[in-house]
């Protein structure tokens, strides 16, 4: 790996310590009890959306240089995921973060995604941005499989991978051929309850009254500095396509 480039995946690893595992950060900064986390709140508007033939993938861009880093988020969650890390990479570099399509702010695709679709959307948005390469690919959990997935496909692009909290492929089924696996707390149980809100949101988002709300958006796992706007955005990104691509995915990890 060119010494740069190795330079930059030691910033986006070292950055990864701010925000990793969803939009609650590992380890959260202690922050006054009135203070809103202006960061969050560039989230709230799509970044680039590129179109790729008919639909539009969201890619929150920020910094200038190369190569370019690529923060591909778990399976839970989107481009906001990384609004800690990404600022500190930015200071360094160009860094964008991406959006599945039917997260975020990214169109949905014309079904369910599968990991293939993921990468070739992205690897689509990158070259019709276009955004230059070569590329450092950031990926947690899921979006670490669909980050070695990329480089296995285009490997000229890549000078660098950081992989956090990343299983195999099919760690799904080496789970429940363990002994005392459970299928009801496991990967059926919650595509079950996935598919569930999915019904509930065709109509439009859930009311913050409903009692499904909590389950179904995750809101009461948001930060408490969470800024009033960003609150307000919140339960537009849970729509019918996010679910249904989360447990497609899902049966794909």
């Amino acid at each position: 790996m060119p010494t740069f480039a190795r330079r930059v995946t030691l910033v986006a690893l070292a950055a990864l310590l701010l925000s990793i595992g969803g939009v609650v950060p590992a380890q959260p900064e202690p922050a006054p009890a009135t203070a809103e986390d202006q960061r969050l709140l560039p989230y709230t508007q799509p970044g680039q959306l590129v179109d790729i033939g008919g639909r539009r993938i969201n890619m929150h861009c920020a910094g200038s240089g190369r190569p370019t880093v690529i923060l591909m988020a778990g399976i839970f969650s989107w481009s906001v995921v990384w609004y800690k890390t990404q600022p500190v990479i930015a200071q360094k570099t160009r860094v964008c973060a991406f959006d599945r399509a039917g997260y975020g702010f990214s169109d949905p695709g014309p079904r369910p995604q599968i990991l293939s679709d993921v990468v070739d959307d992205l690897h689509a948005a990158l070259n019709t941005g276009p955004i230059p390469g070569p590329y450092v690919l950031v990926g947690h959990s899921l979006g670490g499989i669909e980050a070695r997935l990329y480089a296995q496909r285009w490997p000229k692009e890549v000078v660098g991978m950081v992989l956090v909290d990343t299983a195999s492929a099919g760690e799904g089924l080496i789970d429940e051929n363990q002994p005392g696996f459970d299928e009801v707390i496991g990967g059926e149980s919650y595509a079950a309850d996935m598919l569930h809100c999915a019904f509930l949101v065709v109509d439009g988002p859930l009311e913050p009254s409903r009692p499904e709300y909590n389950d179904c958006s995750s809101a009461s796992a948001l930060p408490s500095d969470t800024p009033t706007e960003f609150r307000k955005a919140w339960p537009q990104f849970f729509t019918a396509y996010y679910f249904a691509d989360k447990v497609s995915l899902m049966s794909k990890k």
